[in-house]
């Protein structure tokens, strides 16, 4: 698809506010509990996010380019504002896309951490390669090997360092700037209802 037409694919899904070129992404609801998960027993407070909400901001996160910022706006069925529930549905968003950015964090330090350790071997390999190929001047099929084995292993692993650190590693930096998008985006709220909090 050409990014003329991506771009007017999201404009028909999605406003855009032409001032600051933020996404917006709306979202309807008739009650404040539309946005908690009906199977949690716990009292509304302490409630989780309905996953069927979280995964269309996720979904829409996916299909907004990065370099455009992202914005919420949730349209309420009643005219009745609840400053509580807002910061109840603020917080709940703050605090799902805090575990997530934690639980990447954490996915990207044990990937460095690994790379390190293939680095580590690598060289090791390499460098035995290179010791032996001093030592051993007798040119027997086993020495040849040797030498060989040692060095083609020190660069598979030097090779699979690099990609963890570049594709493996690179893929959930990408997911991690995705959540921290949502994460920032502010939420704002519109009364269109005319009644009262049903």
């Amino acid at each position: 698809m050409a990014i003329w037409d991506m771009r007017k694919h999201l404009n028909r899904i999605y406003r855009r506010n032409p001032e600051n070129n933020t996404y917006i992404i709306d979202i309807r609801i008739n009650h404040y509990q539309d946005l908690f998960n009906d199977l949690d027993p716990s009292p509304l407070r302490k409630r989780d996010l309905d996953q069927d909400f979280i995964t269309y901001l996720e979904e829409a996160s996916l299909e907004i380019p990065l370099k455009y910022p992202l914005d919420m706006e949730i349209h309420c069925a009643f005219s009745e504002e609840l400053k509580e529930r807002e910061d109840r549905i603020r917080q709940g968003l703050y605090n799902y896309f805090e575990s997530l950015l934690h639980i990447r964090d954490r996915q990207i330090f044990l990937y460095v951490r690994r790379s390190l350790g293939y680095l580590v071997v690598g060289f090791v390999f390499l460098f035995l390669s290179f010791f032996l190929s001093k030592r051993l001047v007798d040119a027997s099929y086993v020495n040849g090997i040797l030498i060989e084995g040692s060095n083609i292993g020190g660069w598979v692993f030097v090779w699979e360092a690099l990609a963890t650190v570049a594709f493996k590693s690179g893929k959930i930096r990408k997911e991690r700037k995705r959540i921290l998008r949502l994460e920032k985006g502010e939420v704002n709220f519109r009364y269109e209802g005319k009644g009262a909090l049903p």
